[in-house]
């Protein structure tokens, strides 16, 4: 390159972000291997959603209730005490009008 010539520059574009919204994700595909007991009783369970939509809702329903196990000792932990019989009527409503039941 001459003197007169100048070095192509090059165009910085942002970094794309970590996380996407909800509707640029695509599901993920895994493999899972089951005993013929547990598999049959999945598929029964499952019935026309099919097991893949029956094993994510489960999955999901697992998660969640372990995130509210472990938010609801933490409250205890730092309010010292056990839980009134108003704080359980509270958490029963507020679980029963969720949209996903625990476990």
């Amino acid at each position: 390159m001459s003197a007169s010539e100048t070095a192509p520059t090059t165009t910085h574009l942002p970094t794309p972000p970590q996380s996407y919204p909800w509707c640029y994700h695509t599901p993920m595909k895994i493999s899972i291997s089951l005993d013929d007991n547990l598999y049959h009783r999945v598929r029964d369970a499952a019935g026309p959603d099919g097991v893949s939509g029956w094993l994510a809702a489960a999955a999901s329903a697992r998660l969640r209730a372990e995130a509210l196990r472990s938010t609801a000792a933490e409250i205890a932990s730092s309010t010292g005490g056990p839980y009134t019989e108003q704080e359980l009527k509270e958490a029963r409503k507020w679980l029963h009008s969720s949209s996903t039941q625990a476990a």
